[in-house]
């Protein structure tokens, strides 16, 4: 272990390399597939290697270093998350936000904890996260590069040899502008990915997704006989296929702003507890002296829920049901993710 995080002079250079660098782009792609399907490994074993060596620090007693090694690697996965690539990039992103927040949560499980980097953690975590300009930038990029893909993919499909037999029976019948009309594709595209972007930054129970094109709010519910009179029937199978469920990604995106909040009362009642020897009996005692304000719940837009006895803080999750919290390990499985006071 002490070679890996002190003696690997290679990865720390690099992990630190990556560190100062003040955004991240995303390299130029030669094709669309290029753009979403991107070598995005190196970002994440840096970001592995920034975890593990927090929680390495963490145990050796360094808990100023761990806590400055966890919201730097918080920091790496905002600029991931800015890098104005498609929905990959956002997610990935995502995931290494998510490991910065556990190595926090992993540190203030340690009995004694530096008090001064505690409180400069609680102050950076106060500033808040705003993802909403990263995550707009990603959906304008994801349906521009979806679009560009699918007609690479026509175009190829019915030149090649190996087409489906529909692709081309309708190139060599000159009939693809009647079963393909990029205009409206792209228009049907372009409305599913603006009614995404009116619901990021509402709270879950707020969104309204009842716009939607119907070919993607229910792919099936048209018969294949109507599909082909409409007389875009490609466009409409491939808009199915390849636009993203940006009810899913509000989804996915409240669950980690959730997180956040959640480490940001974790780190604010450990504050408290290492104060006054005990938990407060509401989020409310921790403002102003520890918190602006309490966190609210991204699912509900109400504050978030704290159980001193059970030892939790909690959201109401995607069903929008207060169940009390949930047990086990932090994740979208939980009906209500739940994060746990373990100090």
């Amino acid at each position: 272990v002490k070679l890996l995080f002190e003696d690997n002079g290679k990865a720390l250079r690099a992990w630190e390399a990556a560190l100062r660098r003040p955004y991240c782009q995303v390299p130029e792609a030669d094709t669309p597939e290029d753009m979403l399907f991107p070598a995005l490994e190196g970002p994440r074993e840096l970001a592995l290697f920034g975890h593990d060596r927090a929680i390495y620090l963490a145990q050796r007693g360094e808990t100023a270093a761990a806590l400055d090694e966890a919201l730097r690697l918080l920091e790496f996965g905002h600029k991931v998350e800015g890098a104005k690539g498609a929905l990959i990039h956002f997610l990935v992103g995502v995931a290494i936000e998510g490991m910065g927040l556990d190595a926090v949560q992993h540190v203030l499980k340690q009995e004694d904890i530096d008090t001064a980097a505690l409180t400069a953690c609680l102050e950076k975590l106060n500033n808040g996260r705003d993802s909403d300009q990263a995550l707009k930038d990603t959906y304008r990029v994801e349906y521009s590069v979806s679009f560009a893909m699918m007609e690479a993919g026509i175009n190829k499909g019915i030149s090649s040899s190996s087409s489906t037999p529909a692709l081309t029976a309708a190139g060599k019948m000159g009939l693809r502008s009647f079963f393909y009309k990029p205009n409206r594709t792209r228009r049907i595209m372009a409305k599913a990915a603006r009614i995404g972007i009116d619901n990021f930054g509402r709270p879950y129970s707020d969104a309204d997704y009842s716009g939607w094109p119907s070919i993607i709010a229910s792919p099936g519910s048209t018969s294949k006989l109507k599909l082909i009179a409409s007389g875009n029937s490609i466009g409409a199978m491939l808009i199915a296929m390849l636009t993203p469920a940006y009810d899913r990604i509000q989804g996915t995106e409240c669950l980690i702003e959730f997180r956040f909040s959640a480490v940001l009362a974790l780190t604010a009642l450990r504050c408290y507890r290492d104060a006054h020897g005990r938990l407060p009996e509401r989020l409310e005692e921790l403002v102003p002296q520890y918190l602006d304000e309490v966190p609210r719940d991204p699912f509900d837009g109400k504050p978030l829920r704290y159980s001193k006895d059970k030892k939790i803080v909690y959201s109401v999750g995607t069903d929008l049901t207060d169940s009390g919290g949930s047990t086990g390990d932090f994740g979208s499985r939980q009906a209500d993710p739940t994060v746990h006071i373990e100090f």
